[in-house]
């Protein structure tokens, strides 16, 4: 395999997001679960 630095600097960035955006969903999640009780 031919390894970019580019495509691993990209890989490493959607990673990240993908991490920010599951924190956030879980932050909504336990939102509604502490608004509902």
């Amino acid at each position: 395999m031919i390894k970019n630095e580019n495509s691993d600097k990209e890989a490493k960035a959607l990673a990240q997001h993908l991490t920010c955006m599951s924190v956030l969903k879980a932050r909504r999640v336990i939102d509604q679960i502490c608004g509902r009780s």
